[in-house]
């Protein structure tokens, strides 16, 4: 009973860690003006514009991670529906669809996708589940070594081992959140540090040294 509490209670708070990111990212990317509002006011009137003009790069990096994200999500679908449809298992669409929608959530996800064709496949027989998990273990290996990291390049301007990186280290080391919020906390840091320093250190040292005066 304990290991089964355990389990649910874990289960539980992936389930819910992942309704949060989402809809807490789809409420500040359709109406971003009331925190931005907010958050610039905790700023003096001088910096106030400033301010804004950072939190406007971050929410279109943040948006950038966000499309390659779907991006990422449509691929693997695709290809899982390929390989299902190849195999022979019946509805290879819809668990194609399903496989997709599921790849947003790191770990969890690709192995909760994975159980209906593996259930479809030990039907037709134990070759055909086996080929199943391959198919699904080669996808992710593909997704997350390759798709996403080239995909992230594009939209989210970082580079293929900084991702590959950050989901792994921060997978390690904070679990299931960890890995959910590995890229978007590394496009965050990565504008802030563009728009705070580098852009100082490049080109804006003098406006930035009238701005501190």
């Amino acid at each position: 009973m304990g290991g089964a509490l355990g389990l649910f209670k874990s289960l539980a708070s992936i389930v819910l860690g992942s309704v949060v990111v989402v809809f807490v990212a789809f409420y500040l990317a359709a109406s971003p003006h009331p925190a931005v509002n907010w958050v610039v006011r905790l700023f003096p009137p001088g910096r106030r514009a400033r301010a804004r003009h950072v939190l406007a790069e971050i929410r279109a990096s943040l948006l950038g991670w966000l499309v390659g994200r779907l991006l990422s999500m449509v691929s693997v679908g695709i290809l899982a529906t390929i390989a299902l449809h190849l195999i022979g298992i019946p509805g290879a669409l819809v668990l194609g669809i399903i496989t997709g929608l599921a790849d947003f959530v790191p770990f969890v996800g690709p192995i909760v996708a994975a159980i209906p064709p593996l259930l479809l496949g030990l039907v037709g027989g134990p070759l055909d589940a086996l080929w199943v998990l391959l198919t699904y273990v080669a996808i992710q290996q593909v997704e997350g070594n390759l798709i996403t990291p080239l995909i992230m390049e594009k939209t989210a301007s970082l580079h293929p081992a900084v991702v590959i990186v950050a989901v792994t280290v921060l997978g390690a080391a904070f679990g299931f959140l960890g890995a959910l919020l590995a890229l978007p906390a590394v496009v965050v840091a990565a504008a802030l540090v563009e728009e705070l320093w580098f852009r100082r250190l490049e080109g804006g040292g003098a406006e930035g040294t009238a701005e501190e005066r």
